[in-house]
């Protein structure tokens, strides 16, 4: 595990789907370095926390989901990297905050 300082900050403008009249701005914030890894790996952990922070505007803001996300990290294996993160609902975004490679 790695801890390279904050690097990035990326703005994701998202649609609730349970409101199509607003937009739900999510930052998702790096705090690895992300230029050490392979340009393949790199545009797929991007993408994939793309995806991430689209995925949690569908979830309602009562669903119990949220109480368990206070204290919680995350994790998701892409492109051989373990990527560790947090979501934090009250500041609107997910952080990135570990990343390492998977041993083969």
């Amino acid at each position: 595990m790695h801890d390279f300082g904050q690097v990035a900050t990326v703005p994701v403008a998202l649609r609730n789907i349970h409101d199509q009249s607003s937009a739900v701005a999510y930052m998702v914030n790096y705090s690895v370095d992300l230029e050490t890894i392979p340009d393949q790996a790199r545009q797929e952990i991007r993408r994939t926390m793309q995806q991430i922070s689209e995925a949690v505007t569908t979830v309602p803001a009562a669903s119990p989901f949220w109480s368990s996300m206070k204290e919680s990290l995350l994790q998701i294996d892409v492109e051989g990297w373990r990527v560790v993160y947090r979501i934090d609902v009250a500041r609107q975004q997910i952080a990135v905050i570990e990343l390492h490679q998977l041993r083969k």
